[in-house]
């Protein structure tokens, strides 16, 4: 690790490699005893998705949104310091000058600094669901007008702490979240969540949003208080890529707003939240939902008439931003199946395995082939990847057909930005993986630079006075 500068000019511009293989080959010959996993996070991916979201939906403005990572760069303490250890993998492409459309973004499913300062220098705004979420996003100087606080369910002093620092956008789905606001926050600018109904791997109607003639009751419950509503919103779901659900989904908005008019109302923001895949290769998909949206929008809520949309997408924009590498540190052939052993887990990067269904490829580093579930071929041999705690449920990949494996080596996965780096846990004392950046932009790569310094310097003041700063 410490043959690595912590900041390096990458020139692959010339190279005819993939850059991320590239430097990942030059990361691990310098670390050749190394066994920690590490990512390399590509913010020339964070700003195609900018730039592709600009395009096919110029009018939505994202909010990157909600859970927060305890430390957003590898860190170790020593003699009463932390001491960060962060690279900035930077090429020398052409510079990307950033769209003028200001996005609003979730940031629950990677809350590194880094990336924040990215979607910060580029205009995005944030969606937030805690005290400690919105107080990240604060403390990066960002302008509360900036944060949407996106939690039907907010405790008392979640909600003074929102009053006393500005965040006044909010949601709602029920009667007693109403008399919570009107004492704490009578002030506050309320979005009603509805529910829609949806069949995706990972639903959000069950436990968030009202139905829809459950709007009316709490639109004049919320006017009997003499509250403020602004607007609606729905989820339909992570990664629910049919275009009927959000059809379906704005006409309830449109049916909820004339109920709102009816009482005196005026509401003019519709949040059509998240669920949109953001992984390479899914951009023919992205493009034809985003077409349904854009049509229906323009009918039922034009632009002309002053109303805003603004959406949640958080894996559209980091999903395919963070390459994990991790090395193979054992093996054993089980039944006729290889199982192989890597340095990282279930409860440590690679959460989403045990949904059991996610945009996960394989590649091993020496090879040029990228491998996924549907793999299949000469010389390959059913494959299973366990993680490296000694639980019996970390299983990385069930059973695919992948070359046969050997200790020492080691695998990129791509595909890990979303709800990888938010949700590491201290089971089994594992090494959390380093993080590198690469970047063709000087400009980010400055600001990423800072915001890390700044977000380290916070951490360590905090802890020599005996709190957290998160």
């Amino acid at each position: 690790m410490e043959s690595v500068p912590q900041f390096a000019l990458w020139p692959t511009c010339n190279s005819s490699m993939d850059p991320i293989v590239t430097l990942s080959r030059k990361i691990t010959a310098e670390r050749s005893d190394a066994e920690t996993p590490f990512y390399i996070i590509d913010f020339d991916d964070l700003r195609y998705k900018i730039k592709l979201w600009n395009e096919v939906l110029p009018r939505v403005r994202p909010h990157y949104g909600k859970q927060i990572c305890e430390v957003s760069v590898h860190y170790e303490s020593s003699i009463g310091r932390a001491i960060c250890f962060f690279t900035v993998l930077i090429s020398l492409q052409h510079l990307f000058e950033p769209d003028a459309v200001t996005f609003k973004v979730a940031v629950k499913c990677n809350a590194n600094v880094a990336i924040l300062s990215i979607f910060q220098q580029h205009g995005l705004g944030f969606d937030c669901a805690t005290r400690n979420e919105i107080n990240l996003v604060l403390s990066m100087g960002i302008s509360p007008n900036r944060i949407v606080y996106a939690h039907t369910v907010k405790s008392p002093s979640y909600l003074q702490y929102a009053k006393n620092n500005g965040v006044a956008r909010m949601t709602f789905d029920n009667s007693a979240e109403l008399d919570k606001i009107k004492q704490f926050y009578s002030e506050a600018e309320l979005i009603l969540r509805l529910k829609v109904i949806n069949t995706d791997r990972y639903k959000m109607s069950e436990k968030f949003g009202c139905l829809p003639e459950e709007a009316e009751k709490l639109l004049k419950k919320a006017r009997a208080l003499s509250l403020k509503v602004i607007g609606f919103s729905f989820h339909v779901g992570c990664q629910n890529q049919g275009s009927d659900v959000y059809r379906n989904a704005l006409r309830l908005c449109k049916q909820a707003e004339q109920e709102a008019i009816q009482l005196g109302y005026s509401p003019k923001l519709i949040d059509i939240g998240g669920g949109f895949e953001g992984f390479r290769g899914q951009e023919v998909n992205f493009r034809k939902i985003a077409e349904s949206i854009r049509k229906e929008s323009d009918l039922l809520f034009p632009s002309d008439a002053g109303y805003q949309l603004i959406s949640e997408p958080g894996t559209f924009f980091v999903g395919s931003a963070l390459t994990l590498i991790c090395r193979v540190v054992g093996k054993r052939n089980y039944k006729e199946i290889n199982h192989i052993y890597v340095s990282d887990s279930v409860y440590m990067s690679f959460l989403p395995a045990l949904y059991g269904d996610y945009y996960l490829r394989i590649q091993p580093m020496q090879s040029s082939t990228v491998y996924s579930e549907d793999s299949c071929g000469e010389g390959l041999v059913p494959t299973r990847i366990y993680g490296t705690t000694c639980d019996g449920v970390d299983i990385i990949v069930k059973q695919w057909n992948l070359p046969a494996l050997e200790i020492g080596e080691w695998l990129l996965f791509y595909n890990q930005g979303a709800y990888t780096e938010a949700i590491e846990t201290g089971f089994n004392m594992l090494e959390r993986p380093t993080r590198f950046y690469r970047s063709s932009s000087p400009t980010d790569l400055e600001a990423a630079r800072e915001a890390l310094t700044n977000h380290m310097k916070r951490e360590v003041e905090s802890r020599s006075l005996g709190g957290k700063y998160i």
